[in-house]
């Protein structure tokens, strides 16, 4: 059995599509939990309708990682997957991914591919086909569409977050051995948690696009500057974390601190948030990349706000004179 848990927070015009994507899937054997976050908006109403079929949880407003902790806390299957309120599986989804688990017992996790829609449902390309260098990954097998990735994947992870958590079905025992989410992070705790769960078990990939990813306004991975920031905190918890990683993997890790520090200190700049700008380029000073470009958004973001955009407009216009 498949426990399907669905983290919720006031999504009540979205969320019963989600149930709907679990309920439509070929693999049936399916138990659906919704874990409330503490919603205002009639969310518990919505979820109660599906009666026996679903079973809610509430809990008081502590975050997605905390609500996702909790569902896997109560949940009986086999196997955990997790869907975002305003996402959608393919009715294969399951499916697909149980046999590449069944076919391979040593596999703790498989994630597939996703492709993104917007408010009109309109799709766009899938990750891994903007994204080919997946297929570069080195592999121990290869089972039509089923990647079984080796150790590398690990390393590739601190490059390039390719796991969505609702592309993801796992033991389990995997929960039980390495815990849930790291409650402690607001941003990027999922990328955190693919990344000690492949540090520890072997991990697979489907290259079909299974899971649809809603793209709109309210989704926390439109919030930019933060996901940067957060991202950053991960990696900077990887290296408390695992001390003793060799040179070149620690290296890999400072050098993507210093780039996604740049990053996050130029979109809070973009936005205004020139505190945070600052500390984020100092971040990334610390860990080499103290280039012209983030020494000169440094010190712009030390002048008065008015200056800055008097700038701005003055250079939107040579844009304009230059283009004509």
């Amino acid at each position: 059995m498949v426990s399907v848990i669905i983290t919720t927070f006031n999504r009540a015009g979205l969320v019963c599509h989600a149930i709907e994507s679990v309920l439509a899937q070929t693999y049936t054997d399916v138990e659906v939990i919704v874990v409330d976050d503490g919603s205002t908006d009639g969310t518990e109403s919505v979820v109660r309708g599906y009666g026996a079929r679903v079973r809610y949880m509430r809990q008081g407003h502590a975050g997605q990682s905390s609500a996702q902790n909790h569902g896997m806390s109560v949940a009986t299957g086999k196997y955990l997957a997790h869907l975002d309120s305003d996402d959608l599986w393919q009715p294969w989804h399951l499916e697909q991914c149980v046999q590449a688990l069944e076919d391979d017992p040593e596999i703790g996790l498989v994630f597939t591919d996703h492709e993104r829609f917007d408010e009109h449902g309109i799709l766009m390309s899938s990750f891994f086909s903007a994204h080919p260098s997946i297929f570069g990954l080195p592999c121990r097998k290869v089972k039509g569409k089923v990647r079984v990735l080796d150790d590398g994947l690990w390393i590739s992870l601190l490059r390039e977050t390719y796991v969505m958590v609702g592309a993801v079905v796992m033991k389990t025992a995997v929960f039980r051995d390495v815990g849930g989410f790291d409650t402690r992070l607001a941003y990027s705790q999922d990328w955190e948690y693919w990344l000690r769960i492949a540090r520890a078990f072997p991990v697979a990939c489907i290259c079909s696009p299974s899971l649809r990813v809603r793209h709109h306004s309210g989704n926390m991975s439109g919030n930019l500057a933060k996901q940067k920031r957060g991202e950053v905190d991960v990696l900077k918890l990887v290296r408390r974390e695992y001390p003793g990683l060799e040179p070149a993997v620690a290296g890999i890790v400072r050098a993507e601190i210093a780039a996604r520090s740049y990053d996050a200190g130029y979109q809070f700049f973009s936005h205004g948030d020139n505190k945070q700008a600052r500390l984020m380029f100092q971040e990334g000073w610390k860990h080499g990349n103290r280039n012209a470009r983030s020494v000169m958004y440094w010190i712009a973001s030390c002048l008065p706000a008015g200056l800055v955009r008097r700038a701005r407009r003055l250079k939107q216009r040579l844009g304009r004179g230059g283009a004509a």
